[in-house]
Order: structure tokens, then sequence, then C-alpha cells
């Protein structure tokens, strides 16, 4: 029950998470601002769309990297099906 909980249901729910804690705190800051005058309050709606998609491009490119070094067999290896030998299944490999 708690690997259906940590791989399905904790990543549908974080970013939704995440996103109301980042409206309350926008609110928090509209609130304050409000008391700075009009153009604080201007700034304070904005988002910051620019190093959002800039984290994004970095976070896409650092986990292609990291799977192509780490991840994978050789360039020219064999792929053996899993089989049964003696009575056991032995599972699939790349040689």
């Amino acid at each position: 029950m708690i690997r259906i909980f940590l791989f399905y249901i904790v990543p549908i729910l974080l970013p939704t998470v995440a996103y109301f804690v980042w409206g309350w705190f926008m609110d928090l800051r509209v609130e304050a601002a409000r008391s700075l005058g009009a153009d604080a309050m201007a700034r304070a709606r904005t988002v910051p769309w620019t190093w959002l998609v800039v984290a994004g491009v970095v976070l896409m490119l650092l986990s292609l990297a990291a799977l192509s070094l780490w991840e994978g067999a050789p360039p020219h290896a064999t792929y053996i099906p899993p089989h049964l030998e003696d009575g056991q299944v032995v599972p699939g490999q790349m040689r």
C-alpha cells in the first residue's frame, strides 16, 4: 500500500500542493505590497516565467545527461531474452 502511495499518489498530488503553497505565498506578497503602493503590487503579481522555463530546461538536460551516462548497455550489446535453464527462469540481460 505504501508503494502505491509513494509511486502514484504523491507524484500526482505534489505539484498541486506546491501550486497551492506558491499561491498562498503570492497572496502574502500581494498583501504586503498593498501597504507599499501600486508599483510594488504590480511587481508582486509577476511570475518569473523566464526563470521557471530556464530551470525546467536545465533540469531536463541534467536528467538526460545522467540517464545517458549511468544507464543502459554498451552500444553493441546483444539482448538475451528471459529463458529457462535447469527449470529456473533466467532474467533477460544485455551482453
